[in-house]
Formats: structure tokens, sequence, C-alpha cells
């Protein structure tokens, strides 16, 4: 039985989810695809909203203007925003919505992306990712992190890699420069899909470990929103990192200096460790302020000493490297197989030019096999 690369396409019909998240991916607005498309806007309104179907000259020019494989807007999955309870997103300050669309966007196109890749390969986790209700543990998120770190079988004290643990329990993460300092992380939790996170890289080390962990905690504990989701992701990602049992004893004789070793040990930031000591009664509140006071004088609430080395995820990229080196697929099959310009797939999942063939799509060894014959496979 022979496949071509049309067994990349989901579907018959153009998919108007995958048109608003391409154009939401590139911060377009539909007046705009029109201008780009020489399409009417109504007519672009009306693909997007699914009451016009889409001719194949059209949706020809929408992935040309876009910069997307032309497969992709034939794929059927779906399209989920933050009130699906689903999607979290840790923000500093108010966001543009224009901004946060685009970023919402691609988080849903890297799962849509991990789907597509996972149809032709397991990942092998040493633990995994289960959701443990707030509601069921009457508001008591310490306990939840206790569990979760007893679960994935976690020593006491610092994690020593925490990118590398989320990956041993299946979820997924991506890095990769958000243009803006204001939004830090968006996760993202659908049924019978790895979770996926996706981290600003602009943030410094210790920053992305608590982001992540605070994101994690909204995968785990918020599967229904609550009202205080933000302080109980925080509450979390603080027990989580620096277990009180742990870390209680090291909270003594805090000043700058020893603040600093202390971040070291720990990896979270200097500014972590003072608000921890304060909520576990290890300092008074006006020691409290004094710390931050010191902290602002010395310039440390813009830049800490002691840097913590930005943690690289690696499940993605081997989740392709898979495709390429184990079944020798070239890097144009698997553009269109998940949906990526060949360019972005490159940068995204950071393929050395030795990682990848470079052949004219549809042309493969004798001894490959097409998308939607792949055997599954294990990524260890």
């Amino acid at each position: 039985m022979s496949h071509s690369l049309s067994s990349t396409f989901s579907r018959e019909r153009v998919s108007s989810e995958m048109i608003i998240l391409a154009r939401d991916s590139r911060g377009l607005t539909q007046a705009e695809l029109a201008a780009a498309t020489n399409i009417s806007q109504a007519n672009i309104s009306k693909y997007e909203s699914g009451s016009l179907n889409v001719s194949k000259e059209h949706v020809k020019r929408i992935a040309d203007a876009l910069d997307y494989p032309l497969s992709m807007f034939y794929f059927g999955e779906k399209r989920y925003g933050f009130g699906s309870s689903c999607t979290y997103h840790l923000e500093r300050s108010t966001m543009p919505v224009r901004e946060l669309r685009v970023l919402l966007a691609r988080v849903n196109l890297l799962r849509i992306q991990a789907v597509r890749l996972l149809t032709g390969a397991d990942i092998e986790s040493d633990n995994e990712f289960q959701r443990l209700d707030i509601d069921d543990f009457d508001g008591d998120c310490e306990h939840i992190a206790a569990l979760v770190r007893r679960a994935w079988k976690l020593p006491p004290g610092p994690i020593e890699n925490l990118v590398e643990t989320i990956e041993d329990a299946g979820g997924i993460v991506f890095a990769s420069s958000f243009g803006t300092r204001k939004l830090d992380a968006i996760s993202q939790w659908v049924g019978g899909v790895p979770p996926i996170f996706l981290l600003n890289s602009d943030m410094p080390g210790d920053r992305l470990r608590y982001t992540l962990a605070h994101e994690v905690g909204h995968l785990i504990m918020h599967r229904v929103p609550t009202e205080n989701m933000e302080e109980e992701a925080d509450r979390f990602a603080a027990e989580f990192l620096m277990p009180a049992a742990d870390i209680e004893p090291d909270l003594h004789s805090l000043a700058l200096s020893r603040l600093a070793q202390l971040k070291a040990y720990w990896k979270v930031s200097m500014a972590a460790l003072i608000v921890r000591a304060k909520d576990l009664s290890k300092i008074t509140e006006r020691q409290y302020r004094a710390l931050f006071e010191q902290m602002g004088r010395m310039g440390y609430k813009t830049v800490e000493p002691t840097p913590i080395p930005m943690e690289q995820p690696t499940l993605a990229k081997e989740l392709v490297e898979f495709y390429l080196n184990a079944h020798g697929y070239s890097v144009e099959e698997i553009s269109q197989f998940v949906g990526v310009p060949v360019h972005d797939l490159i940068v995204q999942y950071g393929l050395a030019p030795r990682m990848y063939v470079i052949r004219k799509p549809g042309e493969r060894h004798d001894n490959e096999r097409a998308f939607g014959e792949q055997p599954h496979g294990k990524v260890t």
C-alpha cells in the first residue's frame, strides 16, 4: 500500500480553525490578511466563521501570505482559548490583546504539532501528569505539590533540572523569545495530549524555573478555574521548588550575600527566597521590607547576581529527530505533516544542518514509509 504527502491532509474541506490560528500567529487582522491576499475581508470573515467554503485558489493565497504549508489548512484539530479551562498564562502586566492572541495561537499550533508527531512515536515517560483538583484537597496547594514530588520520585532539596523533570513526566517544553517581557509563559493541557509549555526565553533562568513550576501547578490543580488560581499556583510553585521542611533550616541570618549563595543552591531568585522566608515566618515583616529595600539600592530588582543557567528542552527536538534519523524522512515531509514552514521547523526544534535530509517533497528512499504508514517507536 502506498501513500503520498496527501495523507497529511486530515480533511477535504479547509478548516476555519486553522485559518484563524495561522492568521493570529502572524499577528494579522482580517483586514490585513484580506489586503495581503487580494481577497475581500467579507470573504475572509466567512471563511473563518465556516459559513463559506474556501476555494483552492484562495486557500493557496492565504497559505502563501501567512507562510504556512498548504497541508496545515486541512488539519482537523481544534483551537482552545484562555476560557477553556485547559490553557493558562502568566502575565507580569497587561498585554495588548493582539500580542496575546499571537502567543495563544503559537501554543495551540505547538500542541497540534505534538499531536501529529506522536501519531508515529511513543514517549516513554518515567512519571506522568495527573489531575489533582484543588477543591478535592480543601485548597491545600502545598500538599498537592508534595504529592507530585513524591509521585515523581524527587529527592529532598532543590530540583536539579526542572525542564528535564517535566519532560520525564511526559510534558513537552518549548522556549522562544516572546518579543516582550510582559508575559512569561503559556501552558495547555488538552485531554489525550501531553501538557505543552511555551516559555519566554527572554527570562532569566531562575524566573524560568519558577514560571514553569507555576504553570505545572495550574495544569495539575485547575481543571476547574478558581477565584484565587494565580495565588494557588504561586503557592504550589514555592512548595514544589522549595519544600518547607527542606528549606527552613537554610533561611537563617538572611543577608544579600547569603541570599546569593542560597540562590545558587536552590536555583530560585533571591526575591523568591525572601518571599519564602516571610511566608514560613523565618523573617519579620520589617526584615522582609529591609531586604527588598537593599535589593533595590543594589539594582538587584532588575538584574540579580549569581545568574542561573537556562535549562534547555530536548524532548520536542528528539521527536523530530526520531522521524529524521530513525526513518529517514526529509525535513520537507515533516514540514508538511506538522504544518510548519521548513525555516521555522529548523529554528523551532533546534535542528542542525546535518540532522535532516533535503529532498523534494514526496521523494523518499526505498526503505522509507510515507506519513500515515509510520511504525510506532519510542523516543527515549
